[in-house]
């Protein structure tokens, strides 16, 4: 039986089909080549895809976090992020995003790398797609495709003056973020049962004024201590001690900003 893929470039001559990465032979059913980033992955041979699991994985194009936002038109409409970039187009959304994600960077580093960094350059994609919901940010934790649906113009407030901008939020969930796609890449390294658990067991972590576990409001206090708690003592805005909700959250037209507009 002949399986075929949804190729890059197709050649008539020898019937192979390019994937940018490497050639497949539709007529076996095989790659020609090893993945290029098998190195990373000694658990696995090197001729397989997605781990040998394409019912629940796909292998993106990598090393990318995407800006989404849905036009006038109704159509999605994304850009790529890449370290350091300045901000251009029309929509407001996205350069928000992009200054956010580079004020964000700049207070990220820890030893031997830069969380940002990291996620640019790891093979999962992460999406920042854009919501006006005013409830909290929320990021979800699919391995094939994680993503952050984040309000670019939401302000939390704790009550007492204490208040948190949008860029503050976008640390937090940017942060769950690099723990997850750093446990789904041990996981493809290694291909151990035990690290592919910690991928399941972070996935099913549900509200975490809800989910009381250790494990869950432990990661939320990670959180905070870690890129929310940097960006926010920057700001000069408040830094949570403990995981808590807002007394309201409102919109400000600055995602760096705490005024009321």
């Amino acid at each position: 039986m002949r399986f075929t893929l949804k190729q890059k470039v197709s050649y008539s001559t020898s019937g192979y089909s390019y994937f940018g990465a490497r050639y497949y032979d539709p007529n076996i059913s095989i790659w020609l080549s090893v993945d290029p980033l098998s190195d990373k992955y000694p658990g696995l041979s090197p001729y397989i895809y997605t781990a040998n699991n394409p019912i629940m994985f796909i292998d993106p194009d990598g090393k990318r976090i995407w800006i989404t936002h849905v036009n006038k038109r109704g159509k999605e409409k994304r850009v790529e992020y890449k370290p350091g970039m300045r901000t251009f187009g029309r929509n407001k959304y996205t350069r928000n995003a992009i200054k956010s994600l580079n004020y964000i960077r700049q207070g990220a580093n820890y030893d031997g790398g830069n969380k940002v960094d990291d996620l640019v350059a790891s093979e999962i994609n992460l999406t920042i797609s854009k919501t006006n919901s005013l409830g909290s940010e929320t990021f979800q934790p699919s391995i094939a495709s994680p993503s952050i649906e984040w309000n670019d113009r939401k302000v939390d407030d704790y009550g007492y003056g204490n208040k948190q901008s949008a860029v503050v939020g976008l640390a937090h969930e940017l942060e769950h973020g690099w723990k997850f796609i750093g446990l789904i890449e041990k996981a493809y390294q290694s291909n151990s049962d035990d690290d592919w658990h910690n991928v399941k067991e972070f996935q099913e972590f549900g509200n975490p004024l809800q989910d009381l576990s250790p494990d869950r409001l432990n990661e939320e206090q990670r959180a905070m201590d870690g890129l929310e708690s940097r960006t926010a003592s920057r700001l000069e805005q408040h830094v949570r001690s403990k995981y808590d909700y807002p007394l309201r959250s409102y919109e400000s037209k600055n995602p760096f900003k705490t005024v009321e507009e």
